[in-house]
């Protein structure tokens, strides 16, 4: 008896809501509005940990952007940069930790301008790390978490809390 009634009080409020779009002329433009049709987020978490290994012949990390939203068969581009040292500076301030951003000699990225076309729904960014000069960063700065804070902009919608990784780095 309770499903039956879920069910019919379900589909009650699909007709009141189809029926007051019908009503108000909904379109898919009221539904949807133009900012959703793409939205870029990246797959990995807010807080990461890489470690480098010094002994490895290459240390690689995987930033996975994806490309969703209301029209995902639209093209889209969006870049992928790090944060700058002032907002690492406060965003450790915010939480209380003491954060040094890796400088731009210890890494590469495979690609910084993303052009997505209608097919792509995700690419991955090879974050590859000059083990040396990781290490010689992490040994000058032992008194602070050293990171690479990267995050997602767009002329297109970014998911706001999908935007950004920061990656811990450690030297094994």
């Amino acid at each position: 008896m309770k499903i039956r009634f879920y069910k019919l009080l379900t589909l009650s409020l699909l007709l009141i809501i189809g029926g007051a779009c019908i009503e108000d002329n909904c379109d898919y433009d009221t539904l949807f509005p133009e900012e959703y049709n793409v939205v870029f987020a990246l797959k990995n978490s807010l807080n990461e940990t890489y470690i480098v290994d010094r002994s490895a012949e290459t240390s690689i990390y995987t930033v996975t952007v994806l490309k969703g939203g209301a029209q995902p068969t639209m093209t889209g581009d969006v870049k992928i940069e790090p944060w700058t040292v002032e907002e690492i500076g406060d965003y450790g301030a915010t939480i209380g930790r003491t954060y040094k951003l890796l400088p731009s000699t210890a890494y590469t990225l495979s690609e910084t301008d993303l052009h997505f076309d209608g097919t792509v729904r995700g690419t991955d960014i090879l974050v590859t790390f000059n083990q040396t000069a990781v290490y010689d960063f992490i040994t000058n700065n032992s008194d602070a978490i050293c990171v690479l804070p990267l995050r997602l902009v767009s002329q297109q919608n970014v998911d706001s809390e999908k935007e950004s990784v920061l990656i811990e780095v450690k030297v094994k």
